[in-house]
């Protein structure tokens, strides 16, 4: 694959966007002084995503070669 076409999927991906959106909060609540815990309480949500999405890939990838056969 093109390293181009591979940075142009990876940026329409909602986990990389979602994993960005959250280095971003992290570094900006960060240097306005915001406690872990409070930054945790932000950012934890959007990790849940990434790993709901994650999981929600890989049973979509599960279900192509059930449909394949049919």
């Amino acid at each position: 694959m093109n390293p181009m076409n591979a940075m142009s999927s990876m940026m329409q991906s909602k986990k990389f966007i979602a994993a960005v959106v959250a280095a971003i909060i992290s570094f900006f609540s960060m240097r306005s002084g915001m406690t872990m815990e409070q930054i945790a309480m932000i950012t934890g949500p959007l990790f849940v995503y990434i790993g709901a999405q994650g999981l929600a890939d890989m049973g979509k990838e599960a279900a192509k070669p059930k449909a394949a056969k049919k």
